[in-house]
């Protein structure tokens, strides 16, 4: 494959599959009309209910076996902004 890559004789959905860089995050797959796994549809507006549940169900999966990769559904953002009234001081002391 490495050779037919590099003399350009090897298909373009072999290229985009296997040497794209950086690769992506999440693939989607469907195996009835795609069996051999060459068109990735992650992303597809049409296959975001679908992605979601795929995502709480790994999510699920990661928290029960420990796994310790980043969650592929993120945490709600926590606010950066101090709060008021803080008695937090920029100031040092002599």
């Amino acid at each position: 494959m490495l050779a037919a890559q590099k003399k350009g004789d090897l298909a373009p959905e072999f290229v985009s599959l296997c040497f794209t860089s950086p690769r992506t995050i999440y693939e989607l797959y469907d195996l009835d009309a795609d069996p051999n796994g060459l068109h990735n549809l992650y992303g597809r507006k049409e296959l975001a209910a679908v992605e979601g549940e795929l995502k709480h169900a790994l999510q699920r999966k990661m928290i029960v076996d420990f796994d310790c990769l980043p969650l592929p559904i993120p945490s709600p953002s926590r606010s950066t902004k101090p709060r008021t009234g803080s008695s937090v001081s920029t100031r040092r002391g002599d």
